[in-house]
């Protein structure tokens, strides 16, 4: 999905709603330049890129609540995608493994399949 372009003063209506304070910390933003807009609701969680769901925040406010982000947004990709996968070596015995298991009097053996 691609990103729409707001222009300054766009940033600036909004920063004069929040009345010149980050969104985040609550202190005075003295530069547009010098911050970063947020969205609200991340646009990976169904969130839109509207004027009405950005905030204007300061760049290190703003690294801090992606981060937070992020584990939700993962979380919200693995429910979308069906759950967890397990990966790595299937189970010795299955027919993924390519191995077979014959019970013997003297124990097991294994054998390649073919």
């Amino acid at each position: 999905m691609r990103r729409k372009r707001f222009s300054k003063s766009a940033y600036a209506s909004i920063l004069d709603e929040q009345d010149g304070k980050c969104a985040i910390c609550g202190e005075a933003i003295n530069c547009i330049d010098e911050c970063d807009r947020d969205h609200i609701i991340p646009l990976a969680a169904g969130g839109k890129d509207e004027p009405d769901n950005i905030q204007i925040v300061h760049r290190h406010c703003h690294k801090e609540k992606t981060r937070k982000d992020s584990k939700v947004i993962a979380k919200i990709r693995r429910i979308r995608k069906g759950g967890k996968k397990l990966r790595g070596r299937p189970i010795p015995g299955t027919k993924a493994s390519g191995w077979k298991c014959y019970l013997t009097g003297n124990g097991k053996r294994w054998e390649r399949r073919k």
